[in-house]
């Protein structure tokens, strides 16, 4: 009974703005009764309004619209109900930010919440507590699950299971993880580099030895990382103008927790003097807001290992 809707603000983000949002929900949601209707499901028929007829008035013709579509729906023996699954929410923040979007559009989209037209799943970059701090009234019904490392066990399967677990010898997928602290993007990325070493070196099993080798190959050399690669940890959103925090700020902060705890695990605060107290204090909540560093009392370490050894490899 579930119709499930996705699409992301990144598909109009050329044109993004209060009327061209509430015009893609009612556009998505007419293909997506098409396509069942193609696959010869029976659903209530609805077209969505054009975009310039909402032009004058987006937030009443969306209503018009979408209570039109739901009474139907409601009427019609198949009982379904939308699930929207909306990607980059926070570019509505930036928006907001930027003023190309009246900070008013968020009462209009509580309103849309609370008329229950359709369930929602709201996701963003790590701008989002900032959003929702912001708009605390507005996102006072929402549950915040946050999408984070993997536990040992699923970044076990992940590593394991695409090529056999019987390729890892001793504490070589340890290593791994310890390397890619469980997070599923430089997991990956770390995989697909332990592929191409054992195509090229032949080798049927890997050791510790073969993790430091393609770590060392990530690290330095013609195929060493970019800076690009952790864009994710050194900012919230893309950039100052979306979390207000400089990446550039953030990149030195965390190649002084780098260098700092040396071949240590932690580093002490009072190593990083590179900044005053109130901008270290803002710098280091925001990346222990972010999960990007753990603390333990006055003392701070890197979660990803790649990042903290890229770090010490790669000094300006």
């Amino acid at each position: 009974g579930v119709v499930p809707v996705c699409f992301s603000l990144q598909d109009i983000a050329s044109e993004l703005s209060v009327t061209a949002f509430l015009h893609r929900i009612l556009e998505c949601a007419s293909d997506a009764l098409e396509e069942l209707r193609l696959d010869g499901r029976d659903v209530p028929t609805f077209t969505s309004p054009a975009i310039d007829e909402m032009e004058s008035h987006p937030a009443g013709r969306f209503h018009r619209a979408m209570n039109s579509l739901v009474r139907d729906m409601k009427r019609h023996p198949s009982h379904l109900n939308f699930v929207f699954l909306v990607d980059e929410f926070t570019d509505i923040f930036k928006e907001i930010r930027k003023k190309r979007i009246p900070g008013q559009f968020m009462k209009t989209w509580k309103a849309i919440i609370e008329k229950k037209y359709f369930a929602s799943v709201l996701v963003g970059q790590d701008v989002m507590p900032a959003f929702k701090a912001a708009f605390a009234n507005e996102f006072g019904v929402t549950e915040d699950i946050r999408v984070t490392y993997l536990d040992e066990a699923a970044a076990t399967t992940l590593v394991e299971n695409p090529i056999g677990k019987e390729r890892f010898t001793g504490h070589a997928v340890r290593r791994l993880l310890d390397i890619t602290a469980c997070s599923p993007y430089y997991t990956m990325m770390f995989c697909a580099r332990l592929v191409d070493y054992m195509n090229t070196t032949r080798s049927m099993i890997m050791t510790e030895a073969d993790i430091r080798a393609v770590e060392e190959e990530m690290l330095r050399g013609e195929r060493r990382l970019t800076k690009d690669k952790f864009d994710n940890l050194l900012s919230a959103g893309d950039g100052v103008e979306d979390s207000g925090i400089d990446p550039d700020e953030t990149y030195a902060v965390c190649s002084a927790i780098a260098c700092g705890s040396g071949k240590e695990t932690w580093c002490s605060r009072h190593v990083i003097r590179e900044f005053g107290e109130g901008d270290l204090d803002r710098l280091l909540q925001d990346l222990e807001t972010r999960d990007i560093v753990e603390r333990k009392g006055d003392a701070y370490r890197l979660r990803v290992g790649l990042f903290k050894d890229w770090l010490m490899a790669n000094q300006r």
